[in-house]
């Protein structure tokens, strides 16, 4: 691999992203951050984890380059460099201008459920989510999973009364439950993480706020999952569901648990987009550009399957697994037949529309997000009379913290998400009085 070129790609975007976030701490921005210092803490993030390649202790077996095909890895760091650029690049461009297009709000004067009430609904719609047979596409996902953690993240916002304890308790029976059943490991940590972006959207953020006694049970969780995470790699699938995972647990030593190790592989490997766009670069050398043909599932994505029984499944990650796995690759999969992988955003504009698809591709996605952020505006009301910016708002910074989700099927997500938001704001603004 040459090195030297990859390495400078690297550091730019490192550079890049960490002036902006200094900007903002010396402007004092940081204190009520948006969607541009979510997505430029994401990308400060993902390019340290790709240096740790590159470290003088690298384990050659490590994730980072697990199933890279190592001479596309400097084509991978600018592909990531210049998309993640233009991505930001387009939400600073539409960052500047104002909308006067806004998610629905309930009137000030009606009565609005109160936190209690709002709690039990996120605890009921996430428990009855558990019992629901198969997939619940699109709305399912939004009623079941967005709502209830929207709700969270609201409550999280209003440190003071009873509303940071009944985002507490809920955080925590999410916690459980996901530690008992959920296959994704990101869903065990999530409750935790989500009380923390509520917490850094207060709009009373402080340095001190985060040492307050309250929070060090977020920072201990966070911590034991951070060291657990390699255990749980290399076990996944092993330990069951439910009471039979507790029984694996018990049967493994907590020091295994928090030292074990997996091909080096750490959540901040996980980070590293390196993998994914070296294939894509290299599939786009062998196969020529699709121009396209990786969208194809747009002409029917929105048609129910109760009109369609027969409607092909969506699985691009799928397609881009076995895509890769035509072929021998310096580091095979070891469970092809398991195995999903995200061409990232950057990736598919780049494998359908070359470098101009890249770029211009890259400016309207973040144009596009930056909009919809506006639209949501939940900073402008503390609580449940503006219910649904705050669930989608959820939504965005999320999807920004997560480099807007695995390929662009994010973008046919992101607007069924916004046409429900609207839709629910709508009759909350007209039927609750």
């Amino acid at each position: 691999m040459p090195y030297p070129p990859t390495l400078f790609l690297i550091l730019l975007q490192v550079f890049f992203f960490a002036a902006v976030l200094a900007h903002a701490l010396r402007q004092g921005t940081w204190r009520r951050p948006t969607l541009l210092h979510f997505y430029a803490y994401s990308c400060f993030m993902a390019g340290f984890a790709n240096l740790q390649g590159f470290l003088p202790q690298y384990n050659p077996d490590s994730y980072i380059f697990y199933y890279a095909s190592l001479p596309q890895v400097p084509k991978a760091a600018l592909i990531y460099l210049l998309g993640s650029i233009a991505i930001f690049g387009g939400m600073w461009l539409r960052k500047r201008y104002s909308s006067r297009i806004r998610l629905p709000a309930i009137p000030p004067t009606a009565k609005v459920p109160g936190p209690v009430w709002l709690a039990l609904l996120a605890a009921a719609l996430f428990f009855l989510h558990g019992w629901m047979p198969g997939r619940l596409g699109l709305a399912g996902s939004f009623i079941f999973h967005y709502i209830p953690f929207g709700i969270l993240f609201l409550l999280a916002r209003r440190p003071e009364g009873n509303s940071w304890w009944l985002a507490l308790g809920l955080a925590a029976a999410f916690t459980i439950y996901n530690v008992l059943y959920a296959f994704l490991r990101m869903e065990m940590i999530l409750p935790a993480f989500t009380l923390v972006l509520g917490v850094a959207t207060s709009g009373r953020l402080q340095l001190k706020e985060f040492l307050r006694p309250r929070y060090f049970i977020l920072y201990a969780w966070i911590v034991l999952f951070i060291m657990a995470f390699p255990w749980m790699i290399n076990n996944r699938g092993k330990y069951g569901a439910g009471l039979e995972r507790i029984a694996y647990a018990r049967q493994v030593d907590l020091k295994t648990i928090l030292t074990d190790g997996h091909a080096g592989e750490t959540v901040l490997t996980r980070s590293s987009l390196l993998n994914q766009l070296s294939q894509v670069a290299r599939i786009a050398d062998e196969d020529g550009f699709y121009r396209g043909k990786t969208l194809d599932y747009w002409r029917y994505v929105f048609i129910p399957r109760f009109l369609w029984p027969d409607k092909p499944p969506i699985a691009s990650g799928s397609w881009f697994a076995y895509k890769i796995n035509e072929k021998d690759i310096d580091r095979p999969y070891k469970y092809p037949h398991s195995w999903s992988a995200n061409m990232t955003v950057p990736g598919e504009l780049y494998l359908n529309f070359s470098w101009p698809g890249l770029l211009l591709g890259g400016l309207l996605l973040g144009w596009l997000a930056q909009f919809l952020w506006s639209t949501a505006r939940f900073w402008e009301s503390d609580f449940a009379n503006n219910l649904w910016g705050n669930i989608f708002g959820y939504f965005l910074i999320l999807s920004a913290f997560f480099q807007f989700g695995a390929d662009l099927q994010y973008l046919v997500n992101v607007f069924a998400y916004f046409l429900l938001a609207l839709v629910l704001g709508f009759l909350s603004a007209n039927f609750i009085r």
